[in-house]
């Protein structure tokens, strides 16, 4: 008698038709002054959407999917999310295990607030957040 347990993995799409369970959180940002590293923010499993919560007016940061995409030139393996008077949340369609943040401006309080839709996949699916692959850093 075979003895197999089914597990989801990246591709049951079932494990993304559903909602899924809410992740929340908030993350102080390195100065874009000072050569800190930008800020990791780990989820406890493989997201099915990421969102980025405006904190307060101006505010810019950047944010990518591995250290070295972030600390990179722009437009490489980063992004700049600005948040203005008509900005608002910003929701990324992603699978990922986590997200990398830095301040792009000086700001008094530099923080972002981050929600993410998770999936009941383990992180274990996808090795090193899918550094590496082409056009993801």
């Amino acid at each position: 008698m075979a003895n197999f347990q089914y597990k989801q993995g990246l591709g049951n799409s079932a494990a993304y038709q559903v909602s899924g369970k809410p992740f929340v959180t908030g993350a102080a940002l390195p100065d874009p002054d000072v050569t800190a590293a930008p800020v990791e923010v780990q989820f406890p499993t493989v997201t099915k959407s990421i969102t980025l919560v405006p904190h307060s007016v101006p505010e810019q940061y950047y944010f990518g999917f591995s250290a070295a995409g972030v600390s990179g030139s722009l437009g490489t393996k980063k992004i700049l999310y600005t948040n203005d008077l008509a900005g608002g949340p910003l929701t990324l369609d992603v699978k990922a295990t986590s997200i990398f943040l830095q301040a792009a401006i000086a700001m008094e309080t530099p923080t972002a607030w981050i929600y993410a839709s998770l999936t009941s996949i383990e992180t274990g699916s996808i090795v090193n957040n899918w550094s590496g692959s082409a056009g993801v850093g």
